[in-house]
């Protein structure tokens, strides 16, 4: 049982790595952010493997099933698995995204939110007894760090994108609250040391923009690994 279930964890986040690469092209050419990055990706990319392919799929075999196992020893086979799975590969591939064109389109927000609503209609059909409390959860993490976030980046002059406010709500929308505060709090205890370390190395300087969406997804993992949530 346990294989099967980090089998769909590696399998999903697969999916997700080509459906990631397909999204960075569509948005690279659009903005051209990168004409470097468009070249290398229709040159290389589309046509023969590359050592940047083998080692995104490498890494996210290993992760996705790292994360698999132990969502399966912690919860089992249950809806609440499903809705990790799905997170994970939403913040997978804006891990990517981000990575390579310094953005996180709309549609990753926009399938957590929608699958979080189907979940919804089925644990109100099904008369789920923590219906209410798991809605108030969701809806109370939606807004809150929504309104929270953009505060903050009001505060900080853009330092936080509406990209990744957009991102970190919808998935308080679809985990709940406990597991969008943990994700939030390593995501940024990551990002904090990762920056000193590239300025103290000067790889970086104060002012360069790091994306923030790499490390929603590495909070991410700790949360699930860490079991808080």
């Amino acid at each position: 049982m346990i294989i099967t279930a980090i089998l769909s964890w590696i399998l999903s986040a697969c999916a997700s790595v080509i459906f990631s690469f397909y999204l960075v092209k569509r948005l690279s050419k659009r903005r051209e952010i990168d004409v470097r990055i468009i070249s290398i990706f229709n040159k290389h990319i589309l046509n023969n493997i590359t050592a940047e392919q083998i080692a995104t799929v490498t890494g996210t075999v290993i992760v996705s099933a790292l994360c698999g196992y132990f969502a399966f020893r912690q919860i089992g086979i249950a809806v609440l698995n499903i809705k990790l799975l799905l997170s994970f590969c939403a913040l997978l591939s804006a891990f990517i995204i981000d990575f390579k064109t310094h953005l996180i389109p709309n549609i990753l927000s926009i399938i957590l939110i929608s699958v979080r609503f189907v979940f919804m209609l089925t644990e109100l059909i099904s008369g789920d007894e923590n219906f209410i409390s798991m809605m108030i959860s969701s809806f109370a993490a939606l807004i809150i760090c929504f309104l929270v976030l953009i505060i903050v980046s009001k505060i900080m002059h853009g330092g936080i994108g509406y990209g990744d406010i957009k991102l970190i709500s919808s998935l308080g929308f679809m985990c709940g609250v406990y597991a969008v505060m943990y994700t939030l709090l390593f995501g940024l205890l990551l990002s904090f040391l990762v920056s000193i370390i590239m300025i103290a190395a000067k790889v970086k300087k104060m002012k360069d923009y790091i994306p923030f969406g790499p490390f929603i997804f590495l909070g991410y993992i700790v949360t699930l690994i860490l079991g808080v949530y």
